[in-house]
């Protein structure tokens, strides 16, 4: 939706855009142990993976990092010069391997192979591709017996989710079976409403006329993470929320479906 529309600005256009937010990020050091990172890529997979990998060996000199980036072709392959001259300037510290075609199990476990710093105990993997290259990786990283904490994702396309459309009366038949009661915490206000069967979180807020923030709507990037104070919700599968942020009782609006009445609260830097 977005590039047709940046294809047609022109000179003089003001575009409101908002920050990064998810969690397929390196957070900053506390514990004085040196990075070992492995990242793993296919094809437009290297867009996150080149900026953290560039960020890390900048700004941490005992940082170890191996990136295994598999394309179509050699013609193909972006950031071919940037990442060969990443190699160049933090050789020792930088494994580049390149892999032609699809990165399956049998091709990831080959680059692991000969890469050390995947045996790290304290190596991390960072996963951006295609669905099916992703779950060929994480194939042949389970077959290691490398840990789910050890593994961060970013996932291309989570698929089609179904739609409930919300009008303003309908949210008035709060006596409808089924319907769930809302509140939503946001800021200095309590918005309440009521989500009718099938309705997500976000579908309830926003018809409610609460100004809850969202993005991709499909639960990928988790700008309409929410805290659950009170309730149960059910969220659809697989979704961009680590395990960490599970634990703390966050939830993604977008694809988050009361079971019953409950109470969430938006962050307040949303």
């Amino acid at each position: 939706r977005v590039s047709p529309l940046l294809c047609r600005a022109e000179p003089g256009h003001r575009l409101r855009v908002l920050g990064p937010f998810g969690s397929f990020v390196v957070a900053p050091r506390v514990d004085g142990i040196a990075r070992r990172l492995v990242l793993l890529a296919g094809g437009a997979g290297i867009t996150p993976l080149a900026s953290i990998a560039r960020t890390v060996l900048l700004r941490e000199p005992d940082a170890k990092v191996a990136i295994v980036y598999a394309n179509r072709c050699e013609e193909e392959t972006i950031f071919a010069s940037e990442l060969d001259e990443l190699a160049i300037d933090h050789a020792g510290r930088l494994a580049l391997v390149h892999v032609t075609g699809l990165l399956d199990r049998a091709a990831t476990s080959r680059a692991l192979d000969s890469l050390p710093i995947a045996a790290h105990p304290d190596a991390r993997f960072f996963v951006c591709g295609p669905d099916g290259m992703r779950d060929e990786v994480l194939a042949a990283l389970s077959a290691r017996g490398i840990a789910d904490h050890a593994i961060a994702i970013e996932r291309f396309a989570i698929g089609p989710r179904p739609h409930v459309a919300i009008s303003s009366a309908a949210i008035a038949a709060s006596v409808a079976p089924g319907a769930r009661s809302i509140a939503i915490r946001l800021k200095d206000r309590t918005y309440r409403t009521i989500a009718l069967p099938g309705a997500t979180v976000l579908e309830a807020g926003l018809a409610a006329g609460a100004p809850m923030p969202f993005s991709c709507g499909v639960g990928g990037c988790g700008a309409c993470k929410v805290k659950l104070v009170e309730g149960n919700v059910e969220l659809e599968e697989p979704n961009c929320l680590s395990d960490a942020e599970r634990a703390a009782g966050h939830v993604l609006a977008c694809v988050g479906r009361p079971c019953g009445p409950c109470t969430v609260e938006v962050p307040e830097e949303a």
